[in-house]
């Protein structure tokens, strides 16, 4: 089935069959999301399975698009110094930083 979006006229995207234990919202544990409401809860289930690519288990790399920051010719950046990490955190911060230069980011 294709959907086509009014404001970008022609462009279709298909709909891709997905299976339910791949959804983003069967890997959340219903205790962490007992603070919300019923409704609130289905919103927020359904904004995940709606764009699992983005909510996917492992990180990504995007590769599009282009950011420019345009400096005056006298510019001079500040020197700050590293933010501290404190320490109850350094072995998790350590572990992700491990992780993402496993996956080549």
């Amino acid at each position: 089935m294709f959907h086509c979006f009014e404001e970008f006229r022609s462009l279709a995207i298909a709909d891709i069959a997905r299976s339910v234990e791949h959804l983003p919202s069967t890997r959340i544990d219903p205790t962490k999301l007992s603070h919300l409401t019923a409704e609130q809860k289905h919103e927020f289930l359904a904004v995940l399975d709606e764009f699992p690519v983005v909510f996917r288990e492992r990180p990504g790399l995007r590769k599009v698009g282009v950011h420019e920051i345009h400096i005056t010719p006298d510019f001079k950046p500040k020197k700050l110094k590293a933010y501290k990490v404190p320490g109850v955190l350094k072995s998790e911060v350590t572990r992700q930083v491990q992780e993402l230069l496993n996956l080549g980011l």
